[in-house]
């Protein structure tokens, strides 16, 4: 290549080398050609210049983010085409002042919301590559993952990437979706979050002050929430027995139910309450009955209040007790109270009527008469319908005289049924006298025994006590001779 003589100045662009580091001290060598069509070269020098004999050499100061820089060069003259032009770029790194701040958000106990922290750049210069690190505040917990961000669900920490630059003066928002614990106190506010940021790139520039690049979070608890709902089991009671209304108190949420909460119950009509449940007023057996019950009613966790039923010991088996009514309310406000009403009813079972029995009668002398008294009692729990039968079957020497009304059977040692229409009513009694007399060859003091029994028209499952031992005890024998 020949000499080209004295050139007049140009104007070329020197281009960074990506990934530069322009802190203060270091340097990149980079080099324009002589001839405009040739690409810029980095040739890697670390001192002087370092080429073709006859070119010249500059040096080149910046600050600031800088993507090119232009210089202007001056050919010497005798410089050979295709000789290089070096410069020795030296920079001093560009400052960006990052801070962080975040909301605090106000959110129902148990209830959604969503937290906005917010990274600000003061400048003077961009800033690179923020990363955020998130661990929200005491009580709350992060739903989902933010866009960019990877970590620890629910309670983090999180890193999230915001943002590959940010302009001097300019913000970026990272906004995280949390829910509050259901058992916060409302009105309470929550700390112990926090929120820091960094540059994770320390190539470009450094931070002027880290003191305003963490933040404490915190979160409101709002005003309570909680959907009560009420519902009564139907149980099933034999006639005059008690059993079971259990009452189930649930919470739909979102928030606790705080206490007391108060439950009213009235019975279906013609059910009596047997007893008062615990921390239950109100007059037996027809209530309403009112019941505070602690609480509070958390979310998946319902209370239940269990109500003593009698069924009347007369009520037809399958019949359907229905207007009853239980209600709940909690100092909590309730978006939806409408369920927190509803209806109790209770059904017949089948009759069961423990009928047992008895049998009396007065001592008699040889030859003398008397009453053998049959008496059917009902140990219920139901009433015992009717037909009632009494039977006497007696023995060799104690005869029954007669048959009494409404009575059928042989004479003189039976057996003889007496019907009666019924029924006997739980606890009440039925009786039946059966005429006899002692022949007169029974010796004194002996003992007769017959066989009384009783049957009813209602399901008895203890049939040992319907059947008994009906005696009779001769006197001494008395003649009145004259």
């Amino acid at each position: 290549m020949g000499p080209l003589g004295a050139v007049a100045a140009l104007s070329p662009t020197l281009t960074f080398v990506p990934g530069y580091s322009s802190a203060s001290g270091n340097t990149q060598f980079l080099s324009v050609a002589n001839t405009v069509s040739r690409p810029f070269l980095a040739l890697g020098a670390t001192d002087g210049c370092v080429g073709s004999t006859g070119e010249a050499c500059g040096s080149v100061g910046f600050t600031g983010d800088l993507s090119s820089i232009t210089v202007v060069v001056t050919y010497l003259a005798g410089s050979l085409v295709g000789d290089a032009i070096h410069f020795v770029v030296e920079g001093s790194r560009a400052n960006a002042d990052l801070g962080i701040a975040a909301s605090t958000p106000t959110i129902t106990p148990g209830g959604s919301g969503s937290q906005t922290v917010t990274v600000s750049n003061a400048g003077p210069n961009v800033a690179h590559n923020l990363v955020v690190t998130y661990v929200p505040p005491t009580g709350s917990s992060v739903t989902s993952l933010p866009s960019g961000c990877l970590g620890l669900l629910p309670i983090g920490p999180l890193t999230c990437n915001v943002g590959a630059t940010l302009a001097s003066g300019g913000n970026a928002a990272l906004v995280v979706p949390l829910l509050l614990d259901n058992g916060s106190v409302p009105g309470l506010t929550l700390g112990g979050g926090v929120a820091s940021v960094v540059q994770n790139d320390l190539l470009h520039n450094t931070d002027l002050g880290a003191a305003n690049n963490s933040a404490v979070l915190s979160v409101t608890a709002g005003s309570g929430s909680a959907d009560l709902a009420t519902s009564v089991s139907t149980p099933t009671i034999t006639p005059g027995a008690v059993g079971t209304a259990t009452v189930t108190i649930t919470n739909a949420g979102p928030s606790n139910a705080a206490g007391p909460v108060t439950l009213t119950y009235t019975p279906p009509t013609g059910i009596l309450i047997a007893s008062l449940p615990s921390g239950c007023v109100g007059a037996l057996p027809s209530g309403t009955l009112t019941c505070s019950v602690p609480g509070p009613v958390t979310t998946g966790s319902p209370l239940t209040v269990d109500v003593s039923l009698r069924v009347p010991p007369q009520s037809l088996p399958g019949v359907i007790f229905l207007g009853g009514v239980a209600a709940a309310v909690s100092p909590t406000l309730d978006p939806l109270p409408l369920d927190n009403v509803s209806v109790s009813t209770a059904s017949a079972g089948i009759a069961m009527a423990d009928v047992s029995i008895a049998a009396t009668t007065a001592s008699l002398a040889p030859g003398a008469s008397g009453v053998m008294t049959l008496t059917a009692t009902n140990n219920g729990p139901s009433d015992a319908a009717g037909p009632i039968g009494l039977s006497f079957t007696s023995v060799l020497g104690l005869d029954i005289t007669s048959l009494p009304s409404g009575c059928l059977g042989t004479l003189p040692l039976g057996p003889v049924t007496c019907t009666q229409p019924g029924p006997i009513t739980s606890g009440g009694d039925a009786t039946q006298a059966i005429p006899v007399k002692v022949r007169a060859a029974v010796l004194p003091l002996s003992t007769l025994t017959g066989v009384a029994g009783v049957t009813a028209g209602t399901l008895d499952l203890d049939l040992l006590d319907n059947l008994t031992a009906a005696s009779v005890t001769a006197g001494l024998g008395m003649a009145d001779v004259s």
